[in-house]
């Protein structure tokens, strides 16, 4: 019984609840009142998630139904997206004779809840108090929020890429290796983990620290097998094992300066009226201040190797998505940083109080917006 009203498990408990009345909130808001139910948070690739866990990953050449002109060489198809998100629904499905749409949300709730739950490890909750209430809220409300509750596999990311954080931290790098593979295998960003590995690895190597070959044929090898096994399993799918890159290559995306995505950025926020819609650019604007201060705070510790990882996942994973694309959907990939929030355990308690205000703030906004089917 004991071990049930411990902190790291009642707290992450409480805010899952709050977390939960708030989207409820969000959800009445935007003029839905399923509630709860699927037909308030299936939205935009929810649809794809789904087709994958029915159809699996499928490629073809664009046509007319999508746009496109007869002929065309562009690739469409759903193998853009990662699979593992829908394998878990397909099973779930099978196993419970629950529909696609409610199989999502369960599992979007079940890893919400086990986010929070490796969160307060992270975080070192070990007390009830009015701080670690924050940090836990920080977790469960930091910016991109609103698709920890969605048919998206955002929380499954969160909670894989927390696992990986924790394990790296107790220097249990066979697990940390483990969390890796299946995050990879979450969400389409999850290939940008394999970058902060390979610098985290070559920083490990030039310190000469005694611990880098654990790290990189544990922890390294077993994540970078995810990639070999999803070229595998597109190439026996689709019949081409880059079809996710066929797909994703008629987007146009491409690396450019952080500082002239930037200017882009802000000539959306200035050059037009002011709308609902213009959150989701004050969001970007805050994220780039708070990203910023908070990775170099993080390098600048530096007590552990484990800090410099940390403090290269928060800049990887936000600014390579922002200097890719205008396009990219960056108030849903802010929601991927959430292991990344633990840092803020070392800030002083008004500090933290002042960003949990700033992140239920934007939450409101991004959250109506997703509601309203405004942003993808």
């Amino acid at each position: 019984m004991n071990k049930w009203i411990k902190p790291a498990v009642v707290l992450p408990l409480v805010v899952y609840i709050l977390a939960k009345c708030f989207i409820y909130f969000i959800a009445l808001q935007g003029n839905c009142w399923d509630g709860f139910g699927p037909e308030c948070w299936k939205r935009w690739d929810s649809a794809l998630y789904l087709q994958i866990s029915e159809q699996g990953h499928t490629l073809f050449h664009c046509g007319p139904e999508q746009g496109y002109g007869v002929g065309a060489t562009e690739w469409c198809g759903n193998s853009g997206w990662a699979t593992l998100y829908p394998l878990l629904i397909f099973l779930l499905h099978k196993l419970s004779g629950f529909s696609g749409e409610i199989s999502g949300l369960i599992l979007s709730n079940v890893f919400f809840l086990g986010y929070l739950l490796v969160a307060a490890k992270l975080m070192e909750v070990n007390q009830f108090s009015i701080r670690n209430f924050i940090l836990i809220s920080i977790a469960a409300f930091c910016p991109g929020n609103i698709y920890f509750h969605a048919i998206f596999p955002i929380s499954l990311v969160a909670f894989l890429i927390s696992l990986l954080f924790l394990f790296l931290k107790k220097e249990n790098y066979l697990s940390a290796g483990i969390a890796g593979f299946f995050a990879v295998l979450s969400y389409s960003t999850g290939f940008f983990l394999l970058g902060v590995m390979g610098m985290y690895g070559m920083y490990l190597w030039w310190t000469k620290n005694p611990k880098i070959w654990h790290f990189a044929f544990k922890t390294f090898a077993i994540s970078c097998t995810a990639i070999i096994g999803l070229f595998v399993y597109d190439y026996l799918a689709t019949g081409h094992w880059d079809a996710l890159f066929k797909v994703q290559g008629k987007y146009g995306h491409g690396i450019q300066t952080p500082w002239r995505m930037f200017h882009e950025h802000w000539k959306l926020l200035v050059s037009k009226p002011f709308t609902l819609l213009h959150w989701s650019e004050i969001q970007n604007m805050v994220m780039i201040l708070y990203v910023l201060a908070l990775s170099i705070f993080t390098f600048r510790k530096m007590p552990k190797p484990f800090h410099i990882f940390h403090s290269l996942f928060l800049f990887v994973f936000w600014f390579l998505p922002y200097s890719i694309s205008i396009q990219v959907s960056l108030y849903r990939n802010a929601a991927v940083l959430g292991a990344g929030h633990s840092a803020t355990k070392e800030l002083p308690t008004w500090l933290i109080a002042v960003i949990l205000a700033i992140c239920i703030a934007l939450s409101y906004p991004l959250g109506i917006l997703f509601i309203k089917s405004t942003i993808i």
